[in-house]
């Protein structure tokens, strides 16, 4: 595995870097943020009951840690090796099982281009075009819910009668947008404006700056990503006083500092609705 020379990333550049995977004969992407570490194949112990693409647990360093494997998952057999890829998003560490890692790419979050038709079905954030091959970013956190779901229901009796303020909620995610939408307007929010991506939420925001008191955005989106969606917003007189809310499956102890360098007003882990309603009723 290879990377390219450079110096670390900044916050807010739009850049991200890209760890490259084979399953199959097809390749795909993680950020990079999101990886821990890659090994071989480790000793397993079987999980009974457990969703077909889940092998089992692994042992790494007393962590266990559930491990998925991604071949059986995207239908493919063909493989060149076996490789494991350790992650860590949502709070938790997973392992996948991948054919192969190949090398790490720098890119723009412009150069990962939506796929109209499947991009929710076939759970990917979007592709990349390089000269010789096309790389699907898979939506990790979309896989996820769909082997080890997590609990959708959500408690509404703790919720405030006097919500106040005009939200926005930038997501690529359909079923994300949709739930925290779903939720602020049962906790009593009523003007909710959404978007897929942080170039729309800004070219809003610039147009309407008065419109909107607080910001709910997602880090990893196409065109645009929440952290220099936050800059731009900040770095703008006209919008520097609108609540940025930063609403991650990527936010640990280790990154929190890339959404105090652009100025974010709060951050929240992916997904802990009730700390949304916190922040935004200490804020408006």
């Amino acid at each position: 595995m290879s990377k390219k020379e450079g110096v670390l990333l900044d916050s807010g550049t739009n850049e991200l870097e890209i760890l490259e995977f084979k399953v199959g004969n097809e390749f795909y992407g993680i950020n990079v943020m999101k990886v821990r570490e890659i090994l071989t194949l480790q000793p397993l112990t079987a999980l009974p009951g457990s969703h077909p693409a889940v092998e089992g647990v692994i042992s790494i360093r007393d962590d266990m840690i559930k491990q998925i494997n991604l071949i059986q998952y995207m239908g493919d057999q063909e493989n060149e090796r076996d490789l494991i890829i350790v992650t860590e998003f949502n709070l938790q560490k997973l392992a996948f099982r991948v054919s192969d890692v190949s090398n790490i790419e720098r890119v723009t979050w412009k150069d990962i281009e939506t796929v109209e038709g499947f991009q929710e079905s076939m759970s990917i954030i979007g592709a990349i075009k390089f000269a010789d091959r096309l790389v699907f970013v898979l939506d990790f956190e979309s896989i996820v819910d769909s082997i080890i779901p997590t609990s959708t229901e959500i408690d509404y009796d703790h919720a405030g009668k006097l919500a106040k303020g005009r939200l926005a909620i930038a997501d690529d995610s359909n079923f994300i947008l949709e739930m925290v939408k779903r939720f602020l307007t049962k906790s009593g929010y009523e003007n909710i404006t959404s978007f897929h991506n942080g170039q729309e939420a800004l070219d809003y925001l610039q147009k309407n700056p008065n419109s909107v008191d607080a910001l709910i955005t997602d880090i990893e989106m196409p065109q645009m990503d929440g952290l220099t969606l936050c800059k731009k917003i900040k770095e703008n007189k006209a919008t520097e006083h609108i609540i940025v809310m930063l609403y991650s499956s990527l936010i640990t102890d280790d990154t929190r500092h890339k959404g105090i360098s652009v100025g974010a007003d709060f951050q929240v882990n992916k997904p802990q609705f009730k700390s949304i309603l916190q922040k935004l009723s200490e804020m408006l």
